[in-house]
């Protein structure tokens, strides 16, 4: 019944490695895990945050 105050941004991340042709933002791909082909969007390039981009959330 407790408030749940986990960081979340409502979907699920996949951290990868792209060639720089590929690196940029919101371009649109397909990744492969195991035998699944899954949609993805490159939502960030770089070390910038998905989660609290301008660090305004309060930290413990």
């Amino acid at each position: 019944m407790g408030c749940d105050t986990r960081p979340t941004i409502g979907k699920n991340i996949a951290l990868a490695y792209l060639p720089q042709a590929y690196a940029e933002e919101g371009r649109e791909l397909q990744i492969q895990y195991f035998s699944d082909v899954y949609p993805v969007k490159v939502e960030a390039v770089g070390y910038r945050s998905l989660y609290d981009p301008e660090s305004i959330k309060p930290r413990s």
